[in-house]
């Protein structure tokens, strides 16, 4: 499939980058069952969150400090 560049560039930080963009996606993707996927990870990643949370604040409540 032939890839072209659609943005010339970029400047950065007084750097000039150039930004290479496929003009089209590839044709096995599927954004349904990715956004799915990806939907189902960001989920978990939030149950962990709250996890950690949970655990980093009792352990902070551990933290004796002498003043």
């Amino acid at each position: 499939m032939d890839r072209g560049i659609i943005g010339v560039g970029v400047t950065l930080a007084n750097l000039w980058c150039p930004v290479s963009i496929p003009e089209e996606e590839e044709e096995d993707f599927h954004f349904k069952e990715r956004f799915t996927q990806l939907k189902a990870e960001y989920e978990e990643q939030v149950k962990e969150e709250a996890s950690l949370n949970e655990r980093i604040a009792a352990n902070l409540l551990k933290v004796k400090i002498d003043e």
